[in-house]
């Protein structure tokens, strides 16, 4: 690897060149001035020693692991190991989607189970009709001779505002003449560990279910809590794999740029 005292070096003057046995063999790699073509090689030998992942064959040379955790406490599926055989950075990709993917349906259900506790628990669970999932809560329907009745069970036992941008799908709150609202209950209040959010379209009697941890019409410290701790650093789980993913996958782009 050194030529002539220089380790960056890696072309012989005698005529001989120091290269992996693709490169060599290559028609297209003939075609690199003598500086590329000693980088390309420096990049890949530095890539498989330090992250074991090859940008020319675009596979790991060894397993590659990858560790997550939902972030569920108690029952449930809290966490997982898969290990994959020496996978190309696509397949390591594919299967982080994957994992993303179970730690969010393993959230939701977590909190739907929640949810559900609340709803039965509460006098919600005497207007709440056609309970059906959604996401981490639920949709519902209050019947038309209910409607009175349910808005007043709103009116007094809850906090409103119009904070209810992330459900107006799941009660039709774009819909012509749509009477939308978002209420929350003082968090701790009804026997309820956190706050229980209501969507509700008054006009189709159509509204939505969830349990969050604090409620952001309670003070500043339930909005701050409720926007810094749910909204933009809502606990998601994690997963590791090891490695930088994104910082290999522009590795392989500027790696097949030099061919």
């Amino acid at each position: 690897m050194y030529v002539e005292n220089n380790p960056v070096n890696l072309i012989d003057p005698s005529g001989l060149k120091t290269c992996f046995e693709a490169e060599c063999s290559s028609s297209e790699s003939e075609g690199s001035s003598a500086p590329e073509a000693a980088q390309r090689s420096l990049n890949r030998w530095d890539s498989i020693m330090d992250n074991g992942y090859d940008p020319e064959s675009d596979r790991f040379v060894n397993d590659v692991t990858i560790t997550y955790t939902t972030g569920i406490t108690g029952s449930g599926h809290v966490g997982g190991t898969i290990v994959l055989h020496q996978p190309t950075l696509d397949e390591v990709f594919e299967v982080v989607d994957l994992v993303k993917a179970r730690i969010i349906k393993e959230q939701d259900r977590k909190r739907r189970e929640v949810a559900t506790a609340a709803i039965k628990s509460t006098q919600l669970g005497s207007f709440a009709t056609n309970l059906i999932e959604a996401e981490e809560g639920f949709r519902f329907n209050v019947a038309k001779d209910q409607a009175t009745e349910f808005q007043t069970f709103l009116d007094n036992n809850f906090l409103s505002g119009s904070l209810y941008g992330f459900h107006s799908d799941d009660v039709g709150c774009d819909e012509a003449g749509a009477q939308c609202r978002d209420y929350r209950s003082p968090g701790g209040s009804m026997g309820i560990s956190g706050s229980m959010q209501i969507v509700y379209n008054a006009t189709n009697r159509f509204g939505y279910i969830d349990i969050d941890r604090f409620n952001p019409y309670q003070g500043v410290r339930g909005f701050l809590g409720h926007t810094f701790l749910e909204v933009l650093g809502s606990n998601r789980g994690s997963y590791q794999t090891g490695t930088n993913l994104n910082q290999l996958s522009q590795l392989r782009s500027r790696f097949r740029g030099w061919r």
